[in-house]
């Protein structure tokens, strides 16, 4: 946990070794924790993602909320679910989770109580399927986004079940655009603004790409080129990005 003032703390997984222990806070371990959110009720998930598990931290314990720690894919009770390497995690206003089930090339949901669904998924290769998902968010309308890395494009899911291709022509580039006339490289992480517009840090093109809600995407930071380099906008570079979210105090 960083503060606003940043002050780092740690609140789990005090071991330097990694494991799958639930438990206090001070004795649990995690493999390769990726994701994270909170929900409505403060509590925290993790997508455990080497353990392929979904844990919850809630009362000064961590406990497995969802996942065998198999590789493969089932549904149902948390207890017996299976995934195949949980990338990025979201939760909804009525307490539901997101996963995304990357290499199984699914969106799945997870209720409150726990129960693993198929959301969206998988139909590789067709259109407005998934070829490797990773970044996911969700709007105030229940909306979710996916950064489709392996298609190149950012798909949008409604909260019936509807996909569709929000932006991306599906060709590896970074071309500045509107809706599918715009190309990605490989886009890894998501987030929303309160104003709607979505963030993708997209990780083969060394950029930060900006989507309005009407579906114009631009470049908001990165040159393209591969290094560490501080500047303004799209004089500045990055080395594969593939993660951010937005700064909602200011």
């Amino acid at each position: 946990k960083s503060t606003l003032a940043g002050v780092v703390t740690t609140i789990a997984g005090f071991s330097a070794s990694s494991g799958s222990t639930d438990g206090a806070m001070a004795v649990a371990k995690f493999n390769t924790p990726f994701a994270i959110c909170t929900d409505v009720y403060g509590n925290i998930y993790i997508g455990d993602t080497n353990n392929n598990k979904v844990r919850k931290i809630s009362g000064g314990s961590v406990t497995t909320f969802a996942g065998t720690g198999g590789w493969g894919d089932a549904t149902g009770p948390g207890a017996f679910a299976v995934f195949k390497t949980l990338f990025s995690i979201c939760s909804d206003p009525a307490g539901n989770l997101y996963v995304s089930d990357t290499y199984n090339s699914k969106i799945k949901k997870i209720t409150p109580s726990g129960v693993v669904s198929v959301f969206a998924g998988p139909l590789i290769g067709s259109t407005d399927a998934f070829n490797l998902p990773r970044g996911i968010c969700i709007d105030g309308a229940g909306n979710l986004y996916v950064a489709d890395t392996d298609a190149s494009v950012i798909r949008k899911i409604t909260p019936t079940g509807v996909v569709s291709t929000f932006a991306g022509s599906g060709t590896y580039s970074s071309v500045d655009g509107t809706g599918t006339s715009a190309s990605f490289n490989r886009p890894y992480g998501i987030c929303l603004d309160p104003s709607g517009n979505l963030y993708v840090a997209e990780r083969s093109g060394n950029k930060i790409r900006k989507i309005t809600p009407t579906g114009v995407v631009t470049t908001l930071a990165g040159s393209g080129g591969a290094g560490p380099i501080d500047a303004t906008a799209v004089s500045a570079s990055s080395i594969t990005p593939q993660d951010l979210c937005p700064d909602l105090a200011r």
